[in-house]
Order: C-alpha cells, then sequence, then structure tokens
C-alpha cells in the first residue's frame, strides 16, 4: 500500500486556505503555504510518518555554524537539493518522540526539474 493519496491530501489543505507552492510533476510530492506562515508538505511513501522540517537557503552553512556550537548535523544530498539532519533532543525522552527521531532543515528548493512552482 501506499500513501498518502497526495492529491487528495493537497486538495484538503487548500480547502483549508493553504496555497500550493511547490508539487512534482509525477504527483507524489506537494507542498503548500500557510496563510499565517509556514509550510505543509505531503508525499507518497510506503508507510504513514510525520516528518518535522523546516527550510533554508544554505543548509551548508547552517551546519557549519551548528557544528561550530557542538551540535551534530549530516548534510545529505537529496533530489531536490540538500538536507541538513540534527539529532531531535527530545527523542526518547517525550513519549511521542522515538529514539533516533531526527529534525530535518531542507535547503529552500531552487532547481525546479521535475517540479512546478505555483507561488511565483
Amino acid at each position: 500500500m501506499v500513501l498518502p493519496d497526495v492529491a487528495e491530501v493537497a486538495a484538503t489543505l487548500e480547502r483549508l486556505g493553504l496555497r500550493r507552492r511547490i508539487t512534482s510533476d509525477v504527483g507524489d510530492w506537494v507542498d503548500l503555504a500557510a496563510p499565517g506562515g509556514g509550510l505543509v508538505a505531503a508525499h507518497r511513501a510506503e508507510r504513514p510518518s510525520v516528518q518535522i522540517s523546516f527550510e533554508h537557503p544554505d543548509v551548508q552553512a547552517l551546519a557549519e555554524r551548528l557544528e561550530a556550537a557542538g551540535i551534530a548535523a549530516t548534510v545529505v544530498d537529496e533530489s531536490y537539493g540538500l538536507s541538513l539532519r540534527i539529532p531531535n533532543p527530545d527523542a526518547g525522552v517525550a513519549p511521542a518522540v522515538p529514539a533516533g527521531t531526527e529534525i530535518w532543515v531542507n535547503q529552500t528548493q531552487t532547481d525546479l526539474y521535475g517540479y512546478s512552482r505555483s507561488d511565483t
């Protein structure tokens, strides 16, 4: 089973007032901007999950700043750009946050090969 139905998730979020921002050409990814700020994204996956993530224009520089402050940071090259991963400080401590959970900081997507931008 593949979840979620990305088109249905996007339609529901649009009915709630969010505005489509970036959509993959194959329909397996969409992110939407909330009226008061922030983003929500949905993408097709083998199992349902939630991932807290942020967006930053230069994750490489951010990783250097975090490392200088003594915070472990890993930069991963994804198809849409770079993604910074840092250990979630609540992982294994807060009941709803499993051990090993990471916080992601995705590089602001500028390469739109395979994607369409709706907010320009």
